[in-house]
């Protein structure tokens, strides 16, 4: 059992990696920009966002939302909770490269050192357009724009060893 349970641990270390970011969310309603960091990790079909100098942590596993303020559960609508998970969704297809899921709700443009996704169908009632930044090897910045006229900009920093 322990021999399952340290090769289950190192084939998720294998898979899973993990960024410093730095998030800046307009918000239209506000009319206010919010500046966040924290470590982003990636996992093959799930997302783990943990904002640094706050408790609070955003999990995505399994098409769920989940958001952790300290050993707290925060309730969120079906509504937030839908737009929560196209989201991080379409940031682990993107992450992935799942080119063939992404055209089926994106148009891409794709262009030297930015990509542009244009959704058509469902998603576009909550995603205007996504631009993707990258330099000559790795993606540097992502760019959604909401339909509420939000903007969420996440720059990677560089990748925890």
């Amino acid at each position: 059992m322990k021999l399952f349970l340290l090769l289950f641990l190192f084939a998720t270390l294998l898979v899973a990696k993990s960024f410093y970011f730095h998030e800046q969310r307009y918000s239209a309603a506000l009319e206010k920009t919010l500046d966040f960091e924290g470590v982003i990790s990636f996992g093959v079909n799930s997302l783990k966002i943990k904002y640094k100098n706050t408790d609070k942590t955003i999990i995505f596993k399994n098409e769920e939302v989940d958001i952790l303020q300290g050993s707290k559960r925060l309730k969120l609508s079906e509504e937030q909770s839908l737009q929560m998970a196209l989201f991080f969704e379409t940031l682990l297809d993107i992450y992935h490269q799942r080119d063939v899921k992404l055209a089926k709700n994106f148009h891409i443009q794709q262009h030297i050192r930015v990509v542009f996704f244009i959704p058509f169908g469902d998603i576009q009632e909550y995603i205007k357009k996504i631009e993707l930044y990258k330099d000559l090897k790795r993606v540097t910045s992502i760019k959604f724009f909401l339909q509420n006229n939000d903007t969420i900009k996440i720059k990677i920093e560089h990748e925890i060893q």
